[in-house]
């Protein structure tokens, strides 16, 4: 935002481009992207097994439901975009022998891993 000094005070508006929410914080009105985007997915607890992703979707919108409730809407199909995944390792150690793979990550498939 950008504020202005008065005598006795200031006042305080958004620049071109965003509007002010309820809580008087300046939110852009539109997405705009400056180039390449970056996402960075880690985890908040230990670790003591492993970590296994099964699947990652990314959504365009969130919308209220019937009732009252958020909803990630308007799913990104992943083949369509130039996706480029960094990681430590292509493959994780599984059970009885089994691996699975970085590969699988973004094919939509909730039953892959």
């Amino acid at each position: 935002g950008m504020c202005t000094n008065t005598v006795g005070g200031f006042t305080c508006g958004c620049l071109t481009g965003f509007e002010q929410a309820a809580d008087g914080q300046c939110i852009q009105q539109r997405y705009v992207t400056t180039g390449d985007e970056y996402i960075l997915l880690y985890h908040t607890q230990p670790l003591r097994f492993g970590w296994k992703v099964n699947d990652v979707t990314f959504y365009t919108s969130v919308t209220v439901n019937a009732n009252g409730q958020e909803e990630c809407t308007g799913e990104v199909d992943m083949s369509t975009l130039g996706v480029a995944m960094q990681y430590d390792s292509g493959v994780y150690p599984g059970s009885a022998g089994t691996a699975y793979s970085i590969d699988n990550i973004l094919d939509g498939d909730d039953t892959t891993a």
